[in-house]
């Protein structure tokens, strides 16, 4: 079993401070809220109205995840990522590259 970089954001007090005090970076298939945190913590949105299909919708949050894995410059924030309906998710390296230039901005 694969060692988590992060844990996942569950719980409704954590999320409702996100959306009510959290920073914004966002560029073209990204937007990206956050606040400073002890331990990095990731949730993950995509749009049922965007993506209409849940087989895409799972493929994206799974090539997302497996971004945050693979990458070494995760913030020490909790980060709650929203895909906009630009994302390419047959792209992948050029989504890659995206976010990671969003987490560069948030260091």
């Amino acid at each position: 079993m694969k060692n988590k970089k992060f844990s996942s954001i569950s719980d409704k007090k954590t999320i409702e401070q996100i959306f009510s005090i959290a920073k914004i970076v966002s560029d073209r298939y990204y937007l990206v809220r956050f606040i400073t945190s002890d331990s990095p913590r990731v949730g993950i949105t995509i749009s049922k109205k965007n993506f209409k299909r849940a087989v895409v919708r799972n493929k994206i949050r799974r090539q997302i995840r497996n971004f945050i894995y693979n990458s070494n410059n995760i913030p020490q924030k909790n980060i709650f990522i929203i895909v906009k309906n630009t994302y390419d998710y047959k792209n992948h390296i050029e989504m890659q590259k995206s976010l990671n230039s969003l987490f560069q901005k948030i260091k």
